[in-house]
């Protein structure tokens, strides 16, 4: 009957028949180790015990790996929670630097706004002294022509004063003639009669 050897695999013939080799003790002729060979149903068995033996060692470390895993994923998931807190709160902070950046730029429009009113107002302050000047300088005029004109009017008023006496003080020569030439006739007529 022809063996594998146990530990190598090495083919070794042993001459006999199964039934006279169980539970005998075989040594290799390729690598020298012994074992105690069983038939091959008490082999199937013993092969079944250690395989089930290894695939129990592997459901534990298999087991053991799940329950490992299952930690982990259940502190991977509150750290995900705690993350996503978080960015939701990220978002918060976000949404409230836009905010803040529309106020910036809006405060920025009206500071440029209240720039061009402030350049209007001080235009408008020059326009307004500049008007106020020429006011200022027009009544001067208005005033030195009202002064000129009431002048004007007073040395009319002088002269036309003047031209009333001087018709008062006028002689009238029609009249001095006609009194002459009446004198003249009454001294006529009387040294007429006195001759």
């Amino acid at each position: 009957m022809n063996l594998n050897c146990k530990y190598c695999k090495a083919d070794i013939d042993t001459g006999i028949d199964e039934s006279s080799i169980e539970g005998k003790l075989i040594q290799c002729s390729s690598c020298n180790k012994e074992w105690i060979y069983m038939a091959k149903s008490e082999y199937i068995l013993d092969k079944l015990e250690e395989l089930d033996l290894s695939w129990k060692k592997k459901e534990n470390s298999l087991n053991e790996q799940l329950s490992n895993y299952n930690s982990k994923i259940e502190e991977l998931e509150k750290d995900l929670k705690v993350k996503n807190k978080e960015l939701s709160e990220q978002k918060t902070i976000e949404d409230r630097i836009i905010l803040f950046e529309k106020r910036i730029t809006s405060t920025e429009k009206i500071n440029a706004e209240q720039a061009e009113l402030e350049s209007k107002i001080e235009k408008m302050k020059d326009e307004l002294k500049e008007t106020t000047d020429k006011i200022l300088n027009k009544n001067k005029d208005f005033e030195n022509k009202a002064n000129y004109l009431e002048m004007k009017i007073k040395s009319s008023n002088i002269i036309s004063n003047k031209n009333k006496t001087l018709k008062d003080d006028t002689i009238n020569i029609n009249q001095f003639k006609q009194k002459e030439n009446t004198e003249e006739t009454n001294t006529k007529k009387v040294s007429f009669w006195r001759r």
